[in-house]
């Protein structure tokens, strides 16, 4: 849970090279969703930078890295005198890789509701789903190597995050952008990115579509 969406995109492909399964959350989940989310699926390790989501996760001993700790080398526990942390211990993936890598059944995601209306419920994406639907979007859109494709969705929702791989499949380069920038600051950030590709919903077609007509 950041609002960082590099740090975010950084943190979905190492935990998947470890074999682990990751979840974005929108950085809207506070409060009682955020607490179901922490007991539905008992995460090893949160990375958020904000204080009230981090003190969730910390109150149900799981571990809190910021987002910058990410570029970080892990510190020897042996040196910090400040004892340990809340669900301090070794993270998935410590050890070696696997060298036969996960099974394409085995999860790799788990996407929830926005909570909005009820509490966020889980949906299981396995390595096999999500090769196969980045696979058959990437087939039907055909972004090139040349592309520069501008995202404001939020990696939370699921075709914002099938952004990062869309791309990894062209070799083309992505800029996260965000929500905020579906009103007026949409037309300036798509002409500093120099996009040739908008990842766009309706309402954010539709908005864009009207401020061109003005």
């Amino acid at each position: 849970s950041t609002p960082d969406p590099l740090a975010a995109a950084v943190a979905v492909h190492a935990v998947s090279r470890t074999g682990a399964l990751f979840s974005v959350l929108h950085e809207q989940v506070r409060g009682r969703p955020l607490e179901h989310v922490l007991t539905d699926c008992e995460p090893a390790v949160m990375v958020t930078d904000d204080p009230e989501a981090a003190a969730t996760a910390a109150a149900h001993g799981v571990r809190v890295l910021a987002p910058r700790s990410l570029n970080e080398p892990a510190p020897d526990p042996g040196e910090s005198g400040d004892g340990p942390l809340p669900g301090d211990g070794p993270l998935p993936g410590d050890g070696p890789l696997r060298a036969d890598g996960p099974l394409p059944v085995d999860g790799a995601c788990l996407i929830y509701t926005s909570g909005t209306t009820s509490l966020p419920k889980a949906v299981v994406c396995t390595h096999q789903q999500m090769l196969f639907a980045a696979r058959a979007i990437h087939s039907s859109l055909g972004y090139r190597a040349d592309d520069v494709v501008h995202s404001p969705l939020p990696l939370s929702f699921d075709y914002g995050l099938y952004q990062v791989f869309l791309t990894f499949l062209a070799r083309a380069r992505l800029h996260l952008g965000s929500v905020a920038e579906a009103g007026p600051p949409l037309l300036r950030s798509l002409e500093r990115s120099g996009a040739t590709v908008l990842a766009s919903v309706p309402s954010v077609t539709d908005r864009l579509a009207w401020l061109v007509r003005r």
